[in-house]
Order: structure tokens, then sequence, then C-alpha cells
């Protein structure tokens, strides 16, 4: 089979053939070849694909997913040949997105199959793998406020394209959750009615994606904000965030046991959404080590004085994969959303207070003694702070610097600059 390559310099190219999001609504494909930044194959494809439909298209951008250009170009069925790929609408005709498989013979640009598409909008588009021959790719469709999604799934093996699978959905990844080698999909439904959002293992069977297992998320969810896959050692699972009708954000973990779900608890509690409830929307279950083991986020309390008492927290980082959950601790900054992991050995015995010399600083201080032990803070450059300053990390155009006091030692210091990153 084929790999999958995105082309670098093809994205870059339609990239800036329309600046930033995609060609003005009532341009046609004439005004878009106009562009000095397109390539010749690129235009060959948009002018067969054109002559072929016979009506003036739009070239359709997908707004998020691994593919973020409406045109693709690669060897898609491994013969040798590259072909091309194009996800477009039609002015005169439904306003749904359709694509289009172009291939060459005698070095012409030929459209060889034409698919309908599910809605007005490419949400996402995704190369993956799951049978050994042929190619395959998920493309989420939705309206245009991207509140109604459909996810379609292809195969394309060399002559058609066949429709593996369809469903709406509120949220959805592609992972390898059983550890085969192969992909899964993980699907929440989207629910017409009042009700339980539902969780999908989905899976390849005889050649045909089927539904393995379902699990009912706490019925204290209203909607799905992420699914990630958390590896650790040999479990693998299943971090479920979302959102209350209360507003609140929370936690949901499951165990992939063979081709089934096994929802998990904690040490202390069997109500892990309950104890990961938490009120910023930028603070959600992450990756920290960058090492696949996703970690949920439980605030302890405000961790600052009362100017300060909506922006800083203290949270607890948990594995709920393991049986002692509890990994790491420290601040979150909910204004800059980054976190500052401290010793373990420093919880409950210190306190977080603001600086005198900015509000954009505050500092850790040691109950015992009042002495301050680290302080943090946010700056333009790094030179506007002495040497005694070290970079922690970088939050968008600014950083985190921190500034350790005489009563911090050398190994609590390099814990915490190692431990401080942004939350996505």
């Amino acid at each position: 089979m084929a790999v999958w390559k995105r082309l670098a310099a093809l994205v870059s190219a339609m990239a800036l053939l329309t600046g930033c999001g995609g060609f003005p609504p009532g341009d046609d494909v004439e005004e878009m070849l106009r562009a000095p930044q397109a390539t010749q194959q690129q235009s060959a494809v948009q002018k067969a694909l054109t002559a072929t439909m016979g009506d003036t298209l739009q070239l359709k951008y997908p707004r998020g997913g691994d593919e973020m250009a409406p045109l693709l170009l690669d060897d898609f069925d491994g013969d040798g040949e590259t072909e091309a790929l194009v996800f477009y609408t039609l002015k005169n005709k439904s306003q749904n997105v359709d694509f289009a498989l172009l291939e060459q013979q005698d070095g012409e640009w030929v459209v060889t199959q034409q698919v309908s598409g599910l809605s007005s909008e490419v949400a996402s588009v995704e190369r993956v793998s799951f049978l050994e021959t042929g190619v395959q790719f998920a493309v989420g469709y939705a309206n245009s406020n991207l509140a109604d999604k459909y996810l379609a799934v292809y195969s394309y093996d060399g002559q058609t394209v066949s429709t593996m699978y369809t469903q709406a959905y509120d949220s959805y990844v592609i992972a390898d959750f059983t550890g085969s080698g192969v992909p899964e999909l993980v699907l929440v439904p989207t629910v017409a009615e009042s009700g339980a959002l539902g969780v999908q293992l989905i899976g390849v069977s005889s050649g045909q994606l089927e539904t393995w297992h379902t699990a009912q998320m706490d019925e204290r969810f209203t909607a799905c904000t992420g699914l990630m896959l958390s590896i650790y050692g040999k479990v693998r699972g299943l971090v479920v965030d979302g959102t209350f009708s209360s507003g609140a954000h929370a936690s949901q973990v499951w165990r992939v046991m063979g081709k089934g779900l096994v929802e998990c608890a904690s040490d202390t509690t069997d109500d892990i959404p309950r104890q990961s409830v938490r009120y910023m929307a930028s603070l959600n279950s992450t990756d920290l080590g960058n090492n696949g083991l996703v970690l949920v986020p439980q605030v302890l309390g405000s961790a600052a004085t009362e100017q300060l008492v909506s922006q800083l927290y203290y949270v607890q980082w948990n594995n709920y994969l393991a049986m002692e959950p509890a990994l790491q601790y420290g601040v979150y900054d909910s204004e800059y959303s980054y976190f500052v992991r401290l010793p373990d050995t420093w919880k409950d015995t210190v306190d977080v207070s603001i600086s005198n010399a900015t509000d954009d600083a505050w500092n850790v201080i040691s109950k015992e003694t009042q002495q301050l032990l680290v302080s943090v803070r946010v700056v333009e450059s790094p030179s506007a702070l002495t040497d005694a300053y070290v970079q922690g990390a970088r939050v968008g155009d600014q950083y985190v610097m921190l500034y350790f006091g005489d009563d911090c030692s050398a190994q609590d210091a390099r814990t915490i600059q190692r431990g401080v990153c942004v939350i996505e």
C-alpha cells in the first residue's frame, strides 16, 4: 500500500493561492487560476475538473483535520503515478461539497471518480489505513457553523471509491486503541433527543467497519469536546473531555479491553467526572510529557490572594489508568493557559501570592518560613529581566520566566523549570 504523504509544498502553495480562508464566494475557477502561486499541475487539474463538470466550481478548504488543502496530489493507489483528490462545490447545483479523483491518461488529467458529499462544508480530512489493501480517508462534513456534522469513511482500491461508513457525529478520533497495529475509530454520535451521549469503539471486521462496543457517557455530559488515546505501559485507554449542562467541563476515562471499553475509577472515588470538574475551558486533559500518556486535570482550589482569585489554581494531574492516579501537582494560570509543576513535597506547605513588583508576577512562598521559593512572571521578552531569571516556556509571543529563591533547592528548581508547559 502506498505511503500517504502530505505535500508541504502543495499546502503552502494553495494557502498562498487564497491568502487565508479559501476562495471568496462567487469567484470562478478562471479567477483562481490567475494566482501566480498555483503550480502547473494544480492548474491542469482544476481545468480538467471544470471542463468535466461544465460549471463554475469553488474549491472547499477543510476547516480542520490533518489535511488543510482542497486539492491533494499523491500516488494514492501505489501504481507509481500521481493522482489528484479535489473537494469542491458547483455554482448551479447543490451546495453540498463533492470530491473527485483524477488520474493522468496520455498526459492529460481525467476525472475517474465523482462522489457526492453530505453537507456544505468540509470539517476535516484525515488519511487512514484501516485495510491492508487500497487506501482510506475519513471526511467530516458539516453545515456552515459546524453544528451538524457527518462522518464518511471512504476506501479507494485504485479503481473505484466505496463508502465504508457514515454517521452523524459530535466528535471522533482515529488511533490504534487496541495495540493491534491497525487503527480504530472512536466516535460520539449525535444525540437527536435528550439523553446520555454514547461512545462507540468501531473497528475493522471482514473488511468492513463495524461497532464493537458502545459505552454510555455520564448522564451529566451534554457535549463531547475531546477524545484522546492514552498509553500507560501495556494499558491503552480512552480519555473523553466534555461539558455539563451547567457549563462545567469534566472528563471520563475507559480502559480498552479487547474490543470493549471498561470505565475507570480512581482510588478515592468512582466518580471521575465529578472529581475532574473545572470551569476553565482552556484546562483540558493533556499529554504533559509528550509520551502518549494523557493526564486529567483536577482543580484542588484557588491558589492566590483576592487579586488573582479567578486566575491561579492548584491543579493535580491524574493518570486514571494507574492504581494511584496522582502524578503531578502545581499551579495553573487560567489567563495565559500555562501550568507550573511544583515538587510533590510542597503540597499543602506553600502559599501563592501576587508580586509587589508587577501584576503579571506571582510568588510561591513557604508557609513555615514565609521565604520566597519561586517567582513566576510572563513577559514579552526575556531580555527585560535580569540574568537571575530562567525561561520556563513560551506562551504565544510571550515568555514564562522563573526566579528561584535561596530556599529552593537545585533539584526542586529543575523539577519546576522542566514542568512548565502550555495547555492547548
